[in-house]
């Protein structure tokens, strides 16, 4: 029964450190992404309007 609840527990606390390691490296990709994207759009929006002005 001791070696079943430390399995679980083994598992669940594995589970948690790959959520907790997962997420700031997440937050720094999509970070990256949101900036990659404005730094490509962002000219060719700010040429648009300039034409449209």
């Amino acid at each position: 029964m001791a070696l079943e609840i430390r399995s679980y527990s083994e598992k669940w606390g594995f589970r948690v450190f790959v959520v907790m390691t997962a997420i700031p490296f997440l937050t720094a990709v999509s970070t990256l992404l949101v900036w990659a994207a404005v730094s490509i759009i962002r000219p060719g929006l700010l040429a648009l309007l300039q034409v449209g002005a």
